[in-house]
């Protein structure tokens, strides 16, 4: 399966998917016992079409092309060189979007406008009348934006619902441009809630098998009582069209986001500094957990609120705020949410003991790493991992960054463990069992300890790696 963002349509078929918005004059007027072409005749007057132009390098496979096979950039690369042209292309996509009041402020997606150079908004299907539309604020992380065109007369709009009061299976309607081919109705039902799409996002998204296609983003997902309770964003599909497997941004994140994004123009988030990973069910086993819940520290930036609350990279973070993390899908989140220049409570797991911190989130400045000391090379193996210190030539071959610290992963055997779990040759191993990695010979040491403490025949080591300046953890069996 692959996720694709719906608002990239090459050529002449382009962006989208939808918001959901409700209509307030409409809202009251639509009911469950409603048929859905009732509400698609009240809803339709305040969806728009939106078309944005993009100026792209030739060769750029940035979007709206990124879905685009590799021999098409190529043939063209060819042919510019062939030629002597270099200059940049304009490139038109559509998108969709819905207005939330007669003000005409507009909701879509941020991939619909990101980059544009131009926007341009029809209402409806009056195609005759284009608006110049200007961004009022966007945020990249909920995937989010807010347009404002300048309307003489008076224009249609919808309102939002309550997402939260949803239940799945309910029907939904959505409305788009899909394909480009504008004031394109589907319907179906809810067919899950609380998906987590990973990435960027901090939301948890609302799954449909209502269609959405390519054109349809940022365009609104609708209640039968006519009711914004989603902006449709992506879909996943192995083509790129749709299979009924469809999301949308609820309109429980949407509304805070536009209000905040209508008075400010952006979106400020605390910092906490870390990157982090789920428990697994191996990892809570070589902790000696009871259970999988909380989130495991891999990376911690210099200076941020996180070390200066002296949180460690192993920590597991099982409580912030006072929220149990029994999902940390919802931490970011639950991060977010939480005040700025206020000491926040934090419990966490240290080898074994419950410890409570006090953490202050702030707007974050830079992210950097933190340096540390690199070892005099020495190489050993064992348990079928066969690892290197790390000296100023293994960096230099290896494009190890300055402030990864640990031992240097030479040969995996195809017989062990960490190769089924998916160790490679060139990751760097930091840490074992939360014990910092600070040699070849150390490596070799805590293995052998967690074997002999080990009452079974196969003893659990939890690994941290760094892969491409990325941090992550693998739980392998000691045979």
């Amino acid at each position: 399966m692959f996720l694709f963002d719906t608002s990239r349509v090459t050529v002449k078929i382009i962006i989208g998917i939808f918001l959901c918005f409700n209509i307030p004059a409409f809202a009251n007027q639509c009911n469950n016992n409603s048929s859905i072409a009732d509400v698609v005749e009240k809803l339709s007057p305040a969806i728009v079409n939106i078309s944005t132009t993009q100026l792209v390098e030739n060769g750029n496979k940035n979007l709206p092309f990124s879905e685009m096979p590799e021999e098409f950039f190529k043939f063209f690369e060819e042919f510019n060189k062939s030629t002597g042209s270099n200059k940049p292309s304009k490139i038109v996509s559509l998108g969709s979007g819905f207005l939330i009041d007669d003000k005409g402020h507009i909701v879509t997606n941020n991939h619909v406008i990101e980059n544009a150079q131009e926007i341009n908004v029809t209402i409806g299907d009056d195609e005759n009348k284009i608006y110049k539309a200007k961004v009022i604020g966007r945020d990249k992380k909920t995937d989010l934006a807010v347009l404002k065109i300048d309307a003489k007369s008076s224009i249609p709009f919808v309102k939002f619902g309550d997402s939260d009061k949803i239940r799945v299976g309910e029907q939904v309607i959505a409305i788009g441009n899909a394909f480009g081919f504008g004031g394109t109705v589907t319907s179906g039902i809810i067919s899950a809630k609380g998906r987590h799409l990973g990435g960027q996002f901090y939301e948890e998204f609302i799954q449909t098998d209502a269609s959405i296609n390519k054109g349809n983003s940022g365009g609104p997902m609708f209640n039968m009582d006519g009711e914004v309770i989603g902006v449709n964003s992506a879909i996943v599909s192995p083509s790129g069209g749709n299979v009924g497997i469809g999301f949308a941004i609820p309109s429980s994140t949407a509304k805070s986001i536009i209000t905040k994004l209508l008075k400010d123009g952006k979106i400020e988030r605390p910092w906490l500094g870390i990157t982090f990973q789920p428990i697994t069910e191996d990892m809570a086993k070589g902790f000696n957990l009871d259970n999988s819940n909380g989130a495991i520290v891999s990376n911690i930036m210099k200076d941020s609120p996180a070390e200066k609350a002296g949180i460690n990279i192993g920590d597991i973070i099982i409580k912030f705020n006072g929220t149990v993390l029994n999902n940390i899908n919802q931490f970011p989140r639950t991060v977010a949410d939480s005040p700025l220049n206020t000491k926040i409570p934090v419990e966490i797991i240290r080898k074994g003991k419950t410890i409570n911190l006090n953490v202050t989130l702030e707007i974050p400045k830079k992210d950097p790493f933190n340096k540390d000391e690199e070892d005099v090379a020495v190489e050993t193996s064992y348990h079928g991992i066969g690892v290197v210190n790390i000296t100023k030539d293994i960096r230099k071959s290896y494009a190890v960054n300055d402030d990864v610290t640990g031992v240097l992963v030479t040969k995996v055997d195809k017989n062990c463990d960490a190769y089924r779990k998916g160790l490679k040759v060139g990751d760097v191993i930091s840490s074992i069992n939360q014990d910092e990695v600070t040699s070849a010979k150390q490596f070799r040491t805590l293995l052998t300890n967690i074997k002999l403490k080990s009452k079974k025949d196969e003893a659990t080591a939890v690994i941290l790696i760094s892969r491409k300046n990325s941090n992550f953890y693998i739980s392998i069996e000691l045979n």
